[in-house]
């Protein structure tokens, strides 16, 4: 009967430690993500005939990671740097998702400074000619970046 309480108590004391461990931020994190949890601009990349021919609009991409950016508290439309770049591409009936976090960089090595992608994410797949299909996998990756972000910014949050 103590063993069973014994290891009940330890299985339970190692899942409660898991949250606090993937919540570790690494210098790596901070490289890609931090920003004192400013807002970012956003930036959506143009689409091509074939997402026009699905009717995916430009702006519809704008608005679902917008609205997400905001609901966060992590949207400006006025500042110049960090932004998040958003590209959706379609051919035939795949398509490719890419997000970025661009920011202003400093290489102490070579005393240049100038815009860097820190942060990247990529996803594919295909749609079936449903521009919401699309949308709907847009707005998931905006939520992975948000998470993403909020994670490594939450001491300045």
């Amino acid at each position: 009967m103590m063993k069973k309480i014994f290891f009940s108590l330890m299985a339970l004391s190692l899942i409660s430690a898991l949250p606090a461990a993937s919540q570790t931020v690494s210098d790596i994190d901070k490289f890609e993500l931090w920003n004192e949890c400013k807002p970012v601009r956003l930036v959506v990349e143009g689409l091509s005939e074939d997402a026009d021919k699905i009717d995916l609009k430009k702006e519809n991409i704008a608005v679902t990671v917008r609205s997400r950016l905001r609901g966060a508290r992590i949207y400006t439309g006025g500042a110049v740097f960090p932004y998040l770049y958003v590209s959706v591409t379609v051919v035939g009936k795949g398509f490719s998702i890419g997000l970025e976090l661009n920011k202003f960089v400093h290489d102490p090595v070579s005393g240049q400074s100038g815009i860097a992608s820190t942060w990247r994410r990529g996803y594919t797949g295909t749609h079936g000619d449903n521009p919401g299909y699309i949308l709907s996998n847009v707005g998931n990756a905006t939520d992975k970046f948000i998470d993403e972000y909020l994670r490594v910014n939450a001491p300045a949050c």
